[in-house]
């Protein structure tokens, strides 16, 4: 953000305000970060890959949604991520199913992986195959005052969008 600021001040050969400023960031959008991709249920998509990312996310749900209802997780990975940091991170063992899945690309993880890991951290956890599989158990699982987080790559983040199409579910 501040490379952001300091190019925008160059640019208009003046100093930029704090409202100037923070009226900007507000309105900045990052696609796969705590992005909304539907509601009733709400779908959150968010390319959390590393523990801080998962904690972020998982902070951001709980302080500026405060779910009511059930959540649900879809989460696949990458090889070389700390995956069990990530699910605690997320606080997968609070949801009431993780729905694990391989993240497409060559690197990802199988989704029994996944799935042994969320085990291990004492999450209700299911191997379901790929994303579209994992998203559509979360749906056929959830109701309308739940939420389901779809996670652990910006590769399954991806997917995902596909998947929900532009208008979500």
């Amino acid at each position: 953000a501040s490379l952001a600021v300091a190019t925008a001040e160059a640019f208009f050969e003046s100093q930029l305000s704090d409202e100037v400023i923070g009226e900007a960031l507000a309105n900045v959008k990052v696609p796969g970060r705590f992005e909304i991709a539907g509601s009733e249920p709400l779908i959150v998509l968010d390319g959390a890959h590393n523990p801080d990312g998962a904690r972020a996310a998982a902070e951001t749900l709980n302080e500026d949604f405060a779910p009511s209802g059930r959540r649900f997780l879809v989460v696949g990975m990458q090889s070389g991520r700390d995956v069990a940091g990530v699910l605690q991170g997320l606080e997968a063992d609070r949801c009431e199913r993780v729905l694990c899945c391989t993240a497409p690309t060559a690197r990802g993880i199988p989704a029994t992986e996944v799935a042994s890991a969320a085990a291990s951290i004492g999450a209700a956890a299911e191997a379901t195959g790929d994303v579209e599989a994992a998203l559509d158990r979360a749906l056929e699982l959830a109701g309308a005052d739940d939420v389901i987080t779809v996670t652990g790559s910006f590769t399954v983040v991806g997917a995902a969008k596909v998947v929900l199409g532009p208008s979500g579910p």
